[in-house]
């Protein structure tokens, strides 16, 4: 009879945890749900374009635009950085909460890559640029926001 009892209570016990776990994963998706929406779940694509230096200017430098999965509405995110600082060729990384945008720039000087990079983040719509590490290297790209 105890065995029972007891077997009983544990079931018991088993479902409760259950149900408050399934209770538990409806909140995070409905908070999930309420956040801002993400360039991904706008149907969006955040992409680098190139332009290489000749003649006057012996640097490469990009500029980060956005656009629909298709490639229609291709618009440049408008992004001001400090004087003599492009941003450098190195793709954009987003923030996983879809809200801030990182990438790589660098100083240029006498129309050369003065090889001073730096690593910037701001808002996914170009606001509030600031440098986040300063004096990396070439070979230092962003591996991942996170």
């Amino acid at each position: 009879m105890k065995k029972i009892l007891l077997s009983t209570i544990v079931l018991i016990a088993f479902a409760f945890s259950i149900i408050l776990f399934d209770l538990s994963c409806k909140k995070t998706s409905q908070a999930q749900n309420l956040a801002t929406t993400t360039p991904a779940q706008q149907g969006k694509i955040i992409y680098l374009k190139n332009f290489y230096g000749s003649g006057t200017q012996d640097y490469d430098y990009g500029q980060i635009w956005t656009a629909n999965y298709d490639g229609t509405g291709a618009q440049q995110i408008s992004i001001t950085l400090p004087a003599n600082m492009v941003i450098a060729l190195v793709a954009p990384k987003v923030s996983p909460d879809g809200k801030t945008l990182f990438f790589n720039a660098f100083l240029t000087s006498n129309n050369a890559d003065s090889g001073n990079w730096n690593i910037y983040a701001c808002n996914i719509d170009g606001s509030n640029v600031h440098q986040v590490a300063t004096d990396a290297s070439k070979s230092v790209t962003i591996a991942a926001a996170y």
